[in-house]
């Protein structure tokens, strides 16, 4: 049995730092980012501001497929030059109100490590400064008005009652302070009826309109984008996107003369608004509304309603404040 190569393994993990080993050194976290100098972290030493000297990091030699060996590195704290003793330290950070511990340094001390605590009021709460991934499972529902459609290739035109559509949503979200994308995948059924008429009269004897009746299995893809406003445990975003529908159709047509079509795509513009209720720091419900915007066939643009279960981690919720010496 032949075994397949894995993507990505792991060769070789060392750790290393940019310079010389220092006597502190710091791994702290503010709301939604790890504080380091390039995000503005502050450490006051005995009163008086104090540089620091390196970023210290685990590196590696990764493989990956179709590119080979590759090396990585993956900071772990920041490390400051200070004289062996006791200090008072003082960390800050933007967004976070500061902190500070006593420590008797030592080039043998681990590093302080923790969690400043939240002072922008705007990444406070549970969806304040979510670690960013969320996924949401739950139900959609499309009211598709009447419409009318052509298969040019037998010469038949169809009137499509108005027809509810409903399924299963699944969404894969990205949220970051003001910043909100989704991918959505759905999959629903519908009823359909209406009538054809054809004027293929050689092989339906007659133009119609001809009664039908049938089901309709819809498979969609969305990509959405917009904006978002932050309340506590309360998140309110909107926007736009694209989508597309794959819909698999079977019709019972009362003259067997006339073709259907089984298989129909369309593609449309989503003008969304969503509500997100965290009553807790990792899960949480999500309500969608939007209007689908069919630009190519206006007379298809439809209302849609979604509403899911949301599993949305943040650390900045669920860690409790606080710095220590571990």
């Amino acid at each position: 049995m032949k075994l397949r190569r894995p993507l990505l393994l792991v060769a070789l993990c060392a750790r290393t730092a940019s310079a010389d080993p220092n006597a502190l050194r710091v791994d702290v976290h503010c709301a939604d980012y790890w504080a380091d100098p390039d995000h503005g972290l502050q450490l006051t030493l005995d009163g008086h501001p104090l540089a620091a000297t390196a970023v210290e990091g685990v590196s590696g030699t990764v493989w990956i497929r179709h590119v080979g060996p590759t090396e990585v590195w993956t900071p772990t704290d920041v490390a400051y030059d200070v004289t062996p003793g006791p200090h008072h330290v003082e960390l800050s950070a933007p967004g976070c109100a500061p902190l500070a511990i006593d420590v008797d340094a030592a080039w043998t001390n681990p590093p302080i490590t923790g969690r400043l605590p939240t002072a922008d009021r705007s990444l406070m709460g549970t969806v304040g400064a979510p670690n960013g991934l969320g996924l949401a499972f739950g139900a959609y529902s499309v009211a598709h008005p009447a419409r009318s459609d052509s298969y040019d290739l037998f010469r038949t035109r169809y009137a499509y009652q108005p027809a509810d559509e409903r399924g299963g949503w699944f969404s894969l979200s990205y949220e970051h302070r003001g910043l909100a994308v989704a991918w959505d995948t759905t999959i629903g059924d519908s009823s359909s009826a209406g009538t054809a008429s054809s004027t293929d009269t050689i092989r339906t004897g007659a133009t119609g309109p001809f009664a039908f009746t049938g089901s309709t299995v819809s498979l969609g893809q969305t990509a959405r984008i917009g904006g978002r406003l932050r309340f506590g445990d309360v998140a309110l975003a909107a926007g736009s996107g694209v989508g597309g529908d794959l819909y698999l159709q079977s019709m019972t047509i009362s003259n067997p003369g006339v073709t259907t079509p089984n298989v129909e795509g369309d593609w449309y513009v989503p003008l969304w608004a969503q509500v997100t209720y965290k009553p807790t720091c990792n899960w949480g419900a999500v309500a969608m509304a939007s209007y689908d915007v069919h630009p190519t066939a206006t007379s298809e643009s439809a209302p849609r309603l979604g509403l899911a279960l949301q599993y949305q981690p943040s650390d900045a919720c669920s860690q409790p404040a606080g710095i220590a010496l571990r």
